[in-house]
């Protein structure tokens, strides 16, 4: 985009939409280099440049072309010498019709075309559409009622418009043709979100195909997507996961973005510091993916070959002078790799304080116990007495958020426990509000059966039904404690891999992928019979607890999985309603297991936090408020850092 536009030096203009693309694809040295001397925002007013060219990027909505016309409306007095404009998705006919109209722009105008660039990459292999809190949207039966107004659309239908426009100009942008399968049903057994955005991607695809100047969309499927929604798996968004990216969004104050605000104590005092967290980082790309055991008896090895290393570099009185010189030119990668240590050690001491003081680790097996159908409410109250009486973790009682993530586990993976008299009970013991607790029963929105059924009058049946099954769930294959939980998105992906989904519960959109499929198999998942456990189970329909167990490779050698995947067609997963970080770690470890590319994304990327205060809202709720867990400061003791009872 920039690099085609003469000149050396312009102006770039985006909005809201288009700011976030950029800033997850590239920074401001980047754009230095490309010849941007100052970005700028279009809804702002901006000081007339009229001997500079700018280039527009823009989303193609009715307030980003005004602020285009306004720029040239006046032939006198131009913002601009000229404009090269870009849209990031499709623009309506009405909105071309308008700048068409505007003759100053037209004089004024170098270049326009649609670029198609309207989702954000988080790293290498996940990505969101930028649609945060959109979870009432797509489950809120309210949501689907049109609102008042000429013309207007419901927020479910506009949402689903966004997610799918913005889904296919990932797929444009990478030269994709998608076969696509996607849930067919809500809970209800009625089209849902899943269903809403599969059948506008699929339409936007055609259109884009049969635009003039896309040639570069190919005829013929050339990739797979799935489209699943949250009501696909209610656990992997509230669960524990004790893997390195997934502990630090999860217990720690880090931004979206990815920077992370942390005190360290020099001969000074203490000084504040902020990192990013991101591909620039060699530790973070290395460590991010890996179970919390091993990262933190890593960051402790680095810490103590780093400061061996310090020692030996130690100039003294008697030094040479061809080992001062070499000491002088180490020093700047020598104070960068201790920065980049640093920032690790500070999370790995507030993590392992989470783990031993707070007594996670304890917590995290109740979770397991609980989701696979070992521990009862009996063994959740025994753990909450310990914590109180302060047999657990450093004597403090359990965090509140805790406490509830903890219950809606055990409402997802045991239907059909709660009811107001129940609340009552919880509250009691966990001192948890009643209303707060009103949470728990919003699962029912995303397909969990959590409230007890009653007869006719609202009493309880005077005749026995039949007990609601418990939902599937998945075991990992770990040499680790605390990693048997597999979200659901893994075995959908390879069972679309394998062409064994249901066709029912999964149809198809845009054909089958010509191109010849992997065909290895590392022994990692193992199907009950060979068969896939999704043959005959629908979003609305739950069956026994399954466990399916998954070999998860401790160690990933990306450019190795590059080479073994440049020959197969790419595979997406799509999560409507939001993604979590457990999730979208699955595209790494089906990369591997697959031979083929796997790319992993959603609405959003979702805390656990995130998700409950949204859950919260559903059916005109209005949220928990001020529940999530404080992030203590905790002073660095690399000594602590030992792997305990976590290990194998």
């Amino acid at each position: 985009m920039l690099g085609a536009i003469p000149g050396e030096w312009k102006i770039f203009v985006l909005d809201a939409v288009t700011t976030r693309v950029v800033s997850s694809a590239c920074g401001m040295s980047e754009l230095t280099e490309a010849g941007v001397s100052l970005v700028e925002n279009a809804a702002l007013t901006r000081e007339p440049q009229p001997k500079s060219d700018a280039v527009y990027f823009l989303s193609p909505t009715a307030e980003s072309v005004g602020a285009l016309i306004d720029d040239f409306k006046h032939a006198k007095r131009p913002t601009y010498r000229r404009a090269f404009v870009y849209f990031s998705s499709s623009l309506s006919p009405n909105l071309l019709a308008a700048i068409k109209k505007c003759k100053p722009l037209l004089q004024a105008l170098g270049g326009l075309a649609e670029f198609n660039m309207e989702y954000q990459a988080k790293d290498a292999r996940c990505f969101t559409t930028g649609q945060p809190r959109t979870l009432r949207a797509f489950f809120d039966p309210a949501s689907r009622t049109t609102t008042t107004g000429s013309g207007s659309v419901s927020s479910f239908n506009e949402q689903a418009h966004v997610a799918a426009t913005r889904l296919s100009t990932l797929l444009a942008a990478l030269g994709e043709f998608p076969a696509i399968r996607y849930a067919a049903h809500d809970a209800a057994g009625k089209p849902g979100a899943a269903a809403a955005v599969a059948q506008r991607v699929h339409r936007a695809m055609l259109t884009l195909q049969s635009k003039p100047g896309q040639s570069s969309i190919p005829d013929a499927p050339t990739c797979d997507v799935l489209i699943v929604d949250r009501a696909v798996d209610v656990v992997a968004p509230v669960v524990h996961e004790f893997t390195y990216e997934a502990m630090v969004h999860d217990l720690l104050p880090v931004s979206k973005q990815g920077a992370y605000k942390y005190a360290i104590q020099t001969n000074a005092g203490a000084q504040n510091k902020e990192a990013v967290l991101g591909d620039g980082d060699p530790l973070w790309t290395e460590l991010r993916y890996e179970h919390i055991a091993p990262v933190l008896n890593a960051l402790a090895v680095k810490a103590k070959e780093f400061s061996d290393i310090g020692e030996s570099a130690r100039l003294t009185g008697e030094a040479s002078t061809g080992k001062i010189k070499k000491v002088v030119e180490n020093l700047p990668r020598f104070l960068e790799a201790q920065s980049k240590l640093s920032v690790h050690t500070s999370i790995a001491a507030r993590i392992n304080h989470q783990l031993r003081n707070a007594g996670l680790s304890d917590v995290g097996r109740l979770e397991e116990a609980v989701i696979f159908g070992q521990a009862t409410s009996k063994d959740i109250v025994t753990l909450l007495n310990e914590f109180r009486a302060g047999g657990k973790g450093d004597g403090s009682d359990l965090d509140q958020a805790i406490k509830l993530r903890l219950l809606l586990l055990y409402a997802a993976s045991h239907p059909e426990k709660f009811d107001d008299a129940e609340r009552t009970r919880w509250s009691k013991a966990t001192g948890l509000t009643t209303e707060q607790l009103k949470c728990i029963g919003c699962l029912e929105f995303l397909g969990a059966r959590t409230e007890k059924r009653k007869g006719v009058g609202g009493k309880m049946a005077s005749f026995k039904t039949k007990k609601t099954k418990r939902p599937t769930v998945h075991e990992r294959r770990s040499e680790w404690d605390l990693n048997r939980f597999l979200p659901t998105i893994h075995i959908l992906a390879k069972a679309l891999d394998a062409q064994t989904l249901a066709p029912d519960a999964f149809p198809a959109l845009g054909g089958l992928v010509a191109s010849p499929r992997a065909g290895d198999d590392d022994g990692g998942d193992v199907f009950d019979g060979g068969k896939n456990p999704f043959a005959a189970t629908t979003a609305a329909t739950a069956t026994k607890p399954t466990k399916h167990a998954v070999g998860a490779p401790q160690h990933r050698r990306t450019g190795s999985i590059a080479k073994r995947c440049a020959k197969q067609p790419r595979l997406f997963v799509f999560v409507v309603g939001g993604v979590t970080r457990g999730e979208t770690r699955e595209a790494e470890v089906l990369s591997e297991t697959l031979g083929r590319e796997v790319v992993v994304g959603g609405t959003d990327v979702m805390t656990p936090e995130e998700f409950v205060n949204e859950l919260a809202s559903l059916g005109g709720g209005g949220g928990l408020g001020a529940i999530a867990r404080d992030a203590e400061d905790v002073e660095i003791d690399l000594d602590d850092l030992d792997l305990g009872d976590l290990s194998p």
